[in-house]
């Protein structure tokens, strides 16, 4: 049976120290202490699971009730789902390991925090650089939607979805108790973060760098990939003009036929372009940059002490690490912003949905 969160430490250097009560009391006070003086970053993971829950419930509905079958439709439920596993999971199971940040001593529990967080971060990962090439793959070669595009993107997410566990299952291994002594005593804590028999080791500093090679892998697909798009819809644009000025200076007869032959032109070359909706490709940008730039910092400060966080730190310093540590949160609560702010579809049918079940509530009132 798992021993309780608030269970002894059995270290022979703690009972050597004092009374198994007083050890309790001693931990007890230094979780207590810890809590307090990570104050800003719990109201930031409280702030974000909340926004979250709430945001990524109504992207989740409005999606799935008033968007069309289609491949962006896919990506975007698949990415709500994950943000809102996040909300419900992993940021509160995030503040508890904080809670008891000196009497972690539930092993599987600290696997389960570490291996499900990576799966959600990754899942997410790999769920934009596919939004990243299925973009390009539409624009660029003009190929709209198809009942088998969309099989694909369904297979894609599962394929993404089992990726993302694969990938998690080091940290099953990686993860577990991590022994720290507390200043002045000979008494120690145990944390949830590597194992100590995996600290600085060859396995965790591999698995690190796996890490950071991917990241820097999947932005460079995703980059590069939109940097097509955005030529491809430049070049489009200056065909447009081009077609444009030429229509207006020839003569009425020219005119006529150079405009019909340019408009089959631009259908038969940059027709499928125009029923992209821009905002669309320049939405699912949007949500590829904020995770980059959220993620970045967690890898660098995650590579820098490798899982070993100096015991002794100002709560300045303490808490700027934590919430760097934990940037990639901040995704599943601004996803739902971003749509907001960019999808003139995505709030029109938020009105028209909160406009039916207003109308509905006065009916049965």
């Amino acid at each position: 049976m798992a021993e309780p969160l608030s269970t002894l430490s059995n270290t022979p250097t703690n009972r050597e120290n004092g009374s198994d009560d007083d050890i309790d009391e001693f931990l007890n006070q230094k979780n207590l202490e810890f809590v307090s003086s990570l104050a800003p970053t719990l109201t930031y993971l409280t702030f974000l699971m909340v926004a979250g829950l709430v945001g990524n419930t109504l992207v989740f509905v409005v999606y799935y009730r008033r968007f069309k079958p289609s491949e962006t439709r896919v990506y975007i439920l698949a990415m709500a789902v994950s943000d809102f596993l996040t909300n419900v999971l992993a940021i509160p199971l995030q503040i508890v390991e904080i809670r008891f940040n000196a009497t972690f001593y539930v092993t599987w529990g600290c696997k389960a925090i570490r291996s499900g967080s990576t799966v959600l971060v990754f899942f997410t990962a790999v769920i934009l650089v596919a939004v990243a090439l299925d973009r390009q793959k539409v624009i660029c070669t003009g190929r709209l939607g198809s009942h088998q595009s969309l099989s694909s993107a369904y297979r894609a997410v599962i394929i993404c979805a089992a990726a993302s566990i694969v990938v998690a299952c080091p940290y099953a291994v990686l993860a577990g108790r991590h022994t720290r002594t507390f200043p002045d005593t000979n008494i120690t804590g145990i944390t949830c973060s590597f194992d100590d028999r995996h600290l600085h080791s060859a396995f965790s500093t591999s698995y690190v760098t796996i890490l950071g090679v991917m990241y820097v892998v999947f932005v460079a697909i995703m980059v590069v990939s939109y940097v097509r798009i955005a030529r491809h819809l430049w070049r489009h644009k200056e065909t447009t003009l081009a077609l444009a000025r030429r229509s207006r200076y020839a003569a009425p007869d020219a005119s006529s036929a150079s405009s019909g032959s340019g408009a089959n032109a631009g259908r038969s070359g940059h027709g499928n372009v125009k029923e992209i909706p821009a905002r669309t490709s320049l939405m699912l940008f949007v949500l590829t940059v904020v995770f980059i730039v959220n993620y970045l910092p967690t890898l660098i400060v995650a590579s820098l002490d490798e899982g070993d966080p100096k015991t002794s730190m100002e709560d300045l310093e303490k808490n700027a690490r934590f919430i760097l540590l934990r940037t990639y949160y901040t995704n599943s609560a601004v996803n739902p912003l971003v749509y907001s702010f960019i999808s003139c579809k995505f709030r029109h049918e938020c009105r028209s949905l909160f406009g039916c079940m207003s109308r509905e509530s006065r009916a049965s009132a």
